[in-house]
């Protein structure tokens, strides 16, 4: 069996100095809806639970919360952020107790 060493060059990736694709691929699709959806009216909490010194920009939980708030009522979706810390047996007795009240 061969080995073919494939490499990611510009744009493109090439295996032995040649392109393995030589034009772009032509990407299609089609969104379909569903004939019966359902509606939710019970209230959301999402709860994005991060590491210390994590950097939030961007996260996806915030993303989700942020595109599904327009479809629910005023005061129904809820988004929590808890950051935790397991570096030290009293940090994680703390994040134990937090989830204990919550």
């Amino acid at each position: 069996m061969s080995s073919t060493n494939i490499f990611f060059k510009g744009f493109t990736f090439h295996t032995s100095s040649k392109p393995v694709l030589t034009a772009f691929p032509v990407m299609s699709s089609h969104i379909a809806m569903t004939a019966g959806s359902q509606v939710n009216c019970e209230p959301l909490l999402i709860i994005h639970f991060y590491l210390k010194g994590m950097d939030l920009q961007g996260c996806p939980p915030q993303a989700i919360c942020e595109y599904l708030r327009p479809y629910f009522p005023p005061n129904a979706l809820h988004f929590s952020e808890l950051e935790f810390d397991f570096g030290t047996r009293a940090k994680i007795a703390e994040h134990k107790g937090q989830m204990e009240t919550m």
